[in-house]
């Protein structure tokens, strides 16, 4: 069973992502390894815009029904079959699937994650990109792995820092969308979600540098530039619904 996972892994995310990277190896000056990492991102984000863009609407979406979801939970706090149809309900008059926002990054990070890593340890091992290449394409000549100060194949403190602040400046711009009044359920206990949420704002950046302290810095790097990248499309997305938002509102006493 395993054998064949690490064998659908290889052939689905290992495989594309080596050769990928060495096509843009043959571009990028000096065959810099950093580069190359930043420009496959760039072109991941840009093939994935689309849906996860729509991955974002709907944390939009869930930050907004929250005090919604809140109410119900309230009032079925002693029935939780009912507050789960209530829910349901709610999700599929406002077209949301709570779930589109939490898998699409994992299943889209994650291998991506232990697709380089796979990378690095290759390099480690000097075995050379050859054994998994396409027919097509050819062994790069150069492969640079210093990118600012760091060796990519090797743990960098400062990366491993710039990765968890820019987690928290990621997870940060999503916990502002949240309304501020969070308290609900007995006695006036908070939500739950919304204080995973605050405390995945700290621990999860923490966890990002720590591991980042061990782990070769490329991984670091990726994980710096895709959190930004991530980060300017929420906040391109934010601006557009607050334009939008601000249009209605304007345009509503004038229809009156």
């Amino acid at each position: 069973m395993f054998s064949g996972i690490a064998s659908l892994f290889n052939t689905l995310v290992f495989e594309p992502l080596v050769n990928l990277l060495v096509v843009v190896l043959h571009v990028v000056p000096g065959g810099s390894m950093g580069l190359a990492i930043i420009v496959v991102i760039f072109l991941v984000k840009l093939v994935l815009y689309l849906p996860s863009n729509h991955s974002l609407k709907t944390q939009q979406k869930l930050t907004v029904l929250r005090p919604e979801l809140q109410k119900l939970a309230k009032q079925h706090k002693d029935d939780p079959q009912a507050r789960m149809r209530a829910q349901s309900e709610l999700y599929r008059a406002h077209g949301v699937n709570p779930f589109a926002s939490l898998l699409f990054p994992i299943f889209v990070q994650l291998p991506i994650f232990f697709g380089l890593y796979r990378v690095f340890l290759t390099e480690f091992n000097g075995n050379g990109f050859t054994p998994y290449l396409y027919s097509f394409i050819s062994e790069p000549s150069a492969v640079t792995m210093e990118f600012l100060g760091a060796t990519l194949t090797e743990p960098f403190i400062p990366f491993a820092i710039a990765a968890g602040v820019a987690q928290y400046i990621q997870a940060r711009s999503l916990a502002q969308q949240a309304p501020k009044n969070t308290a609900t359920g007995k006695k006036g206990e908070p939500d739950f979600q919304a204080s995973m949420n605050m405390s995945m704002m700290y621990i999860f950046p923490v966890l990002i540098g720590a591991w980042g302290m061990f782990l070769p810095s490329g991984l670091s790097l990726y994980w710096i530039v895709s959190s930004l990248f991530s980060y300017g499309q929420q906040y391109i997305i934010q601006r557009r619904t607050s334009e939008r938002a601000e249009a209605a509102s304007i345009e509503a006493p004038a229809s009156k």
